[in-house]
């Protein structure tokens, strides 16, 4: 884990009062290297994940 921070919910829209956290993900392996952005909901069942490059 490359960092972690709570993002502030969003005023609109479909999450409104959600907070969430985002943590930054490094991966390498292969000859490669892969950063992924995950956001998982406070109270949720889930995350989801992003490539970031």
């Amino acid at each position: 884990m490359l960092s972690r921070e709570l993002i502030q919910p969003p005023m609109d829209g479909p999450y409104v009062g959600v907070l969430r956290a985002e943590y930054t993900v490094g991966v390498e392996g292969c000859n490669q290297r892969k950063t992924y952005i995950v956001v998982c909901a406070e109270g949720g069942d889930g995350c989801v994940a992003a490539n970031s490059n």
